[in-house]
């Protein structure tokens, strides 16, 4: 899934609370007559209120197959997967070794010793 980012886009979630992601992503041009036909294609949904409710929504949505960038021991992973039932195929990616130059949301990483 591509979220599409361009002025058309912007002006619709300025207008309202839901975000865009494109099915089959397109530029939208000024040619595009109405919202509906710049529209086609895509879907508009209620972005989740914060990171403990993604899981609901994506089994709310039927969608089978996700990936978690940034997993640290995969307590959130865990917390995803037992919401997301339907879930059929999920990839967790982080990194492989230390990083000295990183302090991310959680905190530093701390290499094992």
């Amino acid at each position: 899934m591509i979220v599409q980012q361009n002025s058309l886009v912007l002006e619709h979630l300025e207008r309202s609370s839901t975000a865009v992601a494109a099915t089959a992503p397109r530029l939208l041009t000024e040619d595009e007559p109405n919202a509906s036909e710049a529209s086609e294609g895509c879907i508009f949904f209620v972005p989740p209120r914060g990171r403990g409710d993604i899981a609901a929504m994506l089994e709310s949505k039927g969608y089978k197959t996700g990936v978690e960038l940034g997993v640290q021991r995969g307590h959130f992973s865990l917390h995803t997967l037992n919401i997301w039932r339907s879930c059929t195929r999920y990839y967790l990616v982080d990194i492989w070794a230390h990083q000295e130059n990183y302090h991310g949301v959680s905190g530093p990483v701390v290499r094992p010793g």
